[in-house]
């Protein structure tokens, strides 16, 4: 309550960009989608099968216009506040069918991923935990003007993801 008035819960649209059932990625974003409803957010959970593509075309797009998958996604993400995306890493970067709703998505107007906030997560059982596709992934939704945490801007919060040291004076005497 905020001088006296009831809050609107923030709403999010959680998804995993994994079409494995039981990937890593679906079961993380079960978890995201458990901890934002436990804090008083309000959820929406799909699937990457929900926001399924094909490669972008324009000549599909001007003959038959955009796909079902494009819609959807388009329709959960305007009516969400923010989103969180717990992505595979495939070959270095982000999986093809996520780019390629990504790339639909990017032709509606008004952008519905300018100004939205995002987080991407991912869980790997290697030893860059899916580091490199989430890099990857950042640059068309920072393209398309949305908000992604955590900044890499801001060091602190990165410490530990990048195994640095918060001081670099205390590396020089290490």
């Amino acid at each position: 309550m905020s001088g006296g008035r009831l809050r609107e819960p923030v709403r999010f649209l959680v998804f995993s960009a994994s079409l494995r059932r039981d990937s890593l990625n679906t079961k993380l974003a079960g978890l995201a989608a458990a901890a934002i409803e436990a804090n008083g957010g309000d959820v929406t959970v799909a699937g990457m099968r929900d926001f399924d593509c094909p490669s972008y075309d324009l000549d599909v797009q001007d003959e038959d216009g955009f796909p079902p998958g494009a819609e959807e996604f388009r329709r959960r993400l305007e009516a969400c506040h923010g989103f969180v995306v717990a992505s595979p890493e495939y070959n270095a970067s982000m999986p093809g069918a996520l780019k390629n709703a990504i790339d639909w998505v990017s032709r509606f107007q008004p952008q519905p991923l300018n100004e939205r906030h995002g987080l991407l997560m991912s869980a790997s059982p290697s030893m860059s935990g899916g580091n490199r596709g989430l890099w990857a992934l950042r640059v068309p939704f920072e393209h398309l003007g949305a908000r992604l945490y955590p900044d890499p801007c801001v060091k602190r919060a990165w410490v530990e993801y990048l195994g640095e040291h918060p001081e670099p004076a205390l590396d020089r005497v290490e």
